[in-house]
């Protein structure tokens, strides 16, 4: 689209949340360099902001609300500057924005980032007729919402790739399929050509994305794809010359098919780490959130993964404090942390999300009791997390390098291993992109330091 009413300038892209969100950030600043506009080295900077938003937990919500009061002041600074809200808290919250936070030029919901252009179109147009009133657009679409080719991945050598958006699950917690719609999958032939596109330009490591990419295949956008399976997605994956390694996200535990566990075996592209949340170690609050399994099944499942996958890396969510937990379901968890022992927990106290069933739930917990429990929880967990990284001390392992890492003195470099494990080490900056070997001489609970070999 070329229009006169929109005017190039710089932009900015502020991105909360999963990594759908970031992806998704991606892809908006692909529209933007298409349609001429430039990435702003700091939001102070921007002719154009944009906030990619979560509402999966309130303290999301609340960063982004305190932010929202950052950019008002902004915006009395510079009438000019166009502020958009987008994700899914602009869909959940569409309303309270359009209210709170008249300054938003634009909202656009989880499934209207291709109508991003349309949406500045109408900002203009009503601007020229001196009309501040806000342009918004939350409906969720059947039509498809993926990559349309436009896409800037970040990240040199790894893709994020979404493969599905929504959710039918329904978990009594969760917010998701109520602000990114039903789940619907994206077609194979796109997502294979968007992988065979990258792995010319070099790259080498994708991440295949999804509320539950288990249950991948079931309903497309496409209604000429017929149904597909998710290993048998894999499977075309594997196929491509040039991709090295295949991770995914999320994966739900009740959706882990044996053929799925059997790739893991047999396929050596699938990385050796995996993320499986589990959110409760006991059965009654499992079955109060609506997670279709027990603890017993989830044990069997990852007994099962590590036999046939030795030393395989495991992650997890958890959430502590759900309605009427009690402290001896809050000791099963405990107990289901210390013998699965996860290299990395994500881990949360539970937060009320408007509209769902946990809403109405007896039973809700003190905010000092679910952050006691927390952060209990999370003292051990990070014990674990220490003890399983100094079990790298010694080894080598092969490493993507993804870039710099400025945290420490100097400049190192740093990538990932098959474990998901961060390694630093020093390097030449022609090395990014590239796998290397590296022998690990030091280590923290959630970084690996050592040498390229």
């Amino acid at each position: 689209m070329t229009d006169s009413l929109i005017r190039p300038g710089k932009f900015f892209i502020k991105t909360y949340g999963c990594q759908m969100n970031f992806s998704e950030s991606e892809i908006i600043t692909g529209l933007l360099f298409r349609e001429g506009y430039t990435p702003a080295s700091n939001i102070s900077d921007a002719d154009l902001i944009i906030l990619n938003t979560c509402t999966v937990r309130d303290t999301a919500a609340n960063k982004i609300i305190g932010k929202l009061g950052e950019l008002k002041r902004m915006k009395a600074g510079n009438p000019s500057l166009i502020i958009g809200v987008g994700g899914c808290f602009a869909q959940a919250e569409c309303d309270y924005l359009r209210r709170r936070a008249p300054f938003v030029d634009f909202i656009f919901g989880t499934h209207n980032k291709f109508h991003l252009m349309e949406l500045l179109t109408r900002v203009r147009e009503k601007r020229a007729l001196d009309d501040y009133e806000t342009v918004y657009d939350t409906t969720l679409r059947d039509e498809s919402v993926f990559d349309s080719g436009c896409t800037v991945h970040s990240n040199p050598g790894v893709a994020w790739i979404p493969i599905m958006q929504g959710c039918d699950n329904y978990c009594s917690y969760c917010i998701v399929p109520y602000v990114r719609g039903r789940e619907i999958s994206r077609p194979s032939r796109e997502i294979i050509n968007q992988i065979s596109h990258l792995t010319k330009r070099g790259y080498k490591e994708v991440i295949l994305l999804g509320q539950n990419v288990n249950s991948y295949g079931k309903r497309f956008s496409d209604l000429s794809e017929e149904p597909k399976s998710f290993p048998g997605l894999l499977r075309k994956i594997i196929l491509i010359d040039g991709i090295e390694r295949i991770r995914f996200i999320t994966s739900h535990p009740k959706d882990f098919s044996d053929e799925l566990l059997d790739l893991f075996t047999s396929e050596e592209k699938i990385c050796n780490s995996l993320h499986l949340p589990v959110q409760s170690g006991s059965n009654r609050i499992l079955k109060l959130m609506k997670r279709q399994y027990t603890r017993e099944y989830y044990l069997d499942l990852v007994t099962r993964l590590r036999s046939k996958v030795p030393g395989l890396s495991l992650s997890t969510d958890i959430i502590v404090g759900f309605p009427g937990e009690t402290e001896d379901d809050f000791l099963d968890t405990v107990d289901l942390v210390t013998r699965v022992r996860y290299e990395q927990g994500y881990m949360f106290r539970f937060s009320i999300r408007t509209g769902t069933e946990a809403e109405g739930l007896p039973g809700h917990l003190s905010e000092e009791e679910k952050k006691s429990r927390l952060r209990h929880l999370m003292e051990i967990q990070d014990k674990i997390t220490e003890e399983e990284s100094r079990n790298y001390s010694g080894k080598t392992l092969r490493v993507l390098v993804d870039g710099f890492d400025f945290k420490k003195n100097g400049e190192h470099l740093k990538g990932r291993s098959d474990s998901n494990k961060i390694v630093i080490f020093d390097g030449p900056e022609s090395l990014i992109g590239e796998m290397v070997n590296v022998k690990i001489d030091s280590t923290t609970p959630y970084t690996l330091f050592g040498k390229v070999v």
